[in-house]
């Protein structure tokens, strides 16, 4: 029982969420076509991915990856410039979820790498900003770009020019928030 209790202390998020998950079965009865509401697909493919990302770091090829770019880049500010902006760039075409997945880790590792672990809470949320920043840059960068642009029926330029001034600002923001992270070299 103690271990029962223990799990549930040390997992709060996902202790919160059970417990929201069962009081919402009082708001929806469970029906026959209750297993029907769950987007199998959807979780399917994030199982995937997030597989693949352990296979990669079991492999690997993160490490490799951080030490080749810990010879380019020299220190701190420019390495969570740089991986800030592969979170902005790369949900541009991989949305801004599966970025997120991808290089969190990576992160995680190169920060470790050069004992920078201060950085880690600002780095990850930089890089969430940053991440759902580019997804704004094309439709297909989130699911909800897709509905807005397929039911307002407005060309691209359109709808790329009507989301330019966030990106900009956004993008500022990101370069602006990099004069506070020390450019400690390692």
């Amino acid at each position: 029982m103690d271990k029962f209790i223990n799990f549930f202390k040390e997992e709060t998020v996902f202790s919160i969420s059970l417990i929201l998950a069962v009081i919402s079965c009082f708001f929806v009865i469970p029906g026959n076509d209750y297993f029907n509401y769950i987007n199998w697909q959807t979780i399917l493919l994030l199982f995937i991915i997030m597989l693949i990302v352990e296979i990669l770091k079991n492999l690997a090829i993160f490490e490799i990856s951080v030490r080749k770019l810990l010879t380019k880049v020299k220190n701190t500010r420019g390495l969570v410039l740089f991986l800030v902006f592969t979170c902005f760039f790369s949900s541009i075409f991989i949305t801004n979820d599966v970025s997120l997945i991808i290089f969190v880790p990576f992160t995680l590792i190169a920060l470790k790498k050069v004992d920078s672990f201060d950085l880690m809470i600002l780095t990850v949320s930089l890089e969430t900003v940053a991440a759902n920043v580019g997804c704004m840059v094309l439709p297909i960068g989130a699911p909800h770009n897709i509905v807005m642009y397929t039911l307002s029926s407005i060309p691209f330029e359109s709808f790329f020019m009507l989301l330019l001034p966030y990106i900009l600002v956004s993008v500022v923001f990101l370069m602006v928030a990099s004069f506070f992270i020390p450019k400690k070299r390692y």
